[in-house]
């Protein structure tokens, strides 16, 4: 017999989780569509969190095959998988998971995605995506009214966009030791315009004086795929930000020779970070990130910039 939507397997699967955020939160996991695109070690967390937390559907984009070194950063591929899809091997080791998520794989080139491919799902998170290449998803996700979220992990560094456009959703106060639910909303930026945007030219002089050095090195990356010194005081200039006063050369030469490594516990920490905003967008709960979020392993700081 079924209650609030759920059949009695549901309900003791995910009895804890309801507990947390109600029937209302998880049937709205449990009807949603979720695409994730590349099978980085990034997704590997995003898809474990959200297998775990009764997405509906979530569907996995990837085009290669399991190769030797993603045996070293990637905890659910085996030996066994060299060679496989790695999208198809991912998955099947997802099922294990929860059984009740449909789990799929789609071999579509990024290039190759349509409108008709990103409006058939309700969300859609990108991963370690060349910026162009995010671009184009996002521009995909805005004309279908599709949210989505684009991240991506550099050494011990790592940011998180979020495009939901027009969101809605919901916080809970405390008012007079009675809870409350408060409606809000917020409009976010496509990517390229938030990203032409200057954000010195956005904060008060003081402000500007304390973004951290990880901000426009991660855009000089992700932007320009570049992560050299000369690069990353240039994308200051660019986000006119003053170099001598973010910057110093420790930071510009350790970026420089660790951004290209992935670090699972930094993985561990933003792949949480988005699988939980995304869980929250989905149901329309609590505050999401709004737009640019950026984490700094080495000084344990996540500071979010609206652009």
């Amino acid at each position: 017999m079924e209650k609030n939507g759920m059949n009695p397997e549901e309900i003791a699967l995910y009895d804890r989780q309801i507990r947390l955020w109600g029937f209302n939160t998880q049937q709205a996991l449990k009807q949603s569509r979720v695409l994730l695109i590349t099978a980085s070690p990034l997704s590997n967390e995003i898809a474990k969190n959200l297998v775990l937390a009764g997405v509906g559907e979530l569907c996995l984009q990837d085009t290669h095959s399991v190769e030797k070194q993603d045996l070293h950063d990637q905890f659910f591929l085996e030996e066994s998988d060299i060679g496989k899809s790695k999208a198809s091997s991912l998955i099947n080791k997802l099922k294990d998971l929860n059984p009740l998520v449909k789990l799929s794989s789609l071999d579509t080139p990024i290039a190759e995605l349509s409108e008709s491919i990103i409006s058939s799902f309700q969300m859609v998170i990108a991963t370690q995506l060349q910026y162009n290449e995010c671009c184009k998803v996002n521009t995909l996700c805005r004309s279908s009214q599709r949210p989505m979220y684009a991240s991506s992990c550099y050494g011990l560094y790592g940011f998180a966009f979020a495009d939901l456009i027009d969101h809605e959703f919901v916080i809970e106060k405390t008012v007079e030791n009675t809870k409350v639910e408060q409606a809000m909303s917020t409009r976010q930026k496509p990517m390229q315009v938030a990203f032409d945007t200057a954000l010195g030219s956005m904060l008060r002089p003081r402000l500007a004086k304390k973004v951290p050095a990880a901000y426009p090195a991660l855009l000089s990356i992700l932007k320009r795929n570049k992560s050299d010194p000369e690069s990353i005081k240039k994308m200051c200039h660019e986000q006119q930000l003053d170099p001598n006063v973010i910057l110093n050369q420790d930071f510009l030469n350790d970026f420089s020779q660790n951004s290209n490594f992935q670090w699972m516990p930094v993985i561990s920490i933003i792949g949480g970070v988005v699988a939980q905003d995304a869980l929250n967008s989905i149901s329309k709960r609590q505050y999401p990130i709004d737009n640019f979020w950026i984490f700094d392993a080495e000084t344990s700081s996540g500071p979010v910039y609206k652009l």
